[in-house]
């Protein structure tokens, strides 16, 4: 199997690990468990949608819940909301549950929470509910050019 996110890793040279499930998993802690790691090293991709309708992807650990009023306030917003399921699969290429932060349908911006850079290694969804890889957080800041923020609760 290879992604999207696999290829793109490839030819940047980042070095990564992909780690198969024994079956498709869309939550962060049902990701953790099959990849035997702390739910903290589980990245979250979550798309919203500004009250302009300026879409972003707000990158979190696993562990913590997105503070929409801390996106908000970071963006100049009036107030953000999590895009629907279709709309995550239609901007991203990917299914709401196995969203990449790498090798999305078009570039958006992406804003990651800086606690995610508390953990030398993370890991990402593959693009694909059956599989995950994992990589350095530098490297994932880096190859994403994520704005770095406070944004969990």
């Amino acid at each position: 199997m290879k992604t999207n996110a696999m290829r793109i890793l490839e030819k940047a040279e980042v070095h990564f690990i992909v780690k198969e499930h024994s079956r498709p998993v869309f939550t962060s802690v049902e990701a953790a468990h099959e990849r035997e790691v702390k739910l903290s090293q589980i990245v979250k991709a979550l798309v919203v949608m500004t009250l302009e309708g300026e879409i972003i992807v707000a990158l979190i650990p696993g562990d913590c819940e997105l503070d929409l009023t801390k996106m908000s306030k970071i963006i100049g917003s009036k107030k953000v909301a999590l895009v629907s399921r279709d709309e995550v699969k239609r901007l991203t290429g990917y299914k709401t549950g196995a969203v990449s932060p790498i090798g999305m349908r078009r570039r958006l911006p992406i804003i990651m929470d800086e606690r995610i850079l508390d953990e030398e290694f993370v890991d990402i969804s593959s693009g694909q509910p059956d599989a995950g890889i994992e990589l350095r957080s530098k490297d994932l800041l880096d190859l994403t050019k994520a704005a770095l923020a406070r944004i969990c609760k």
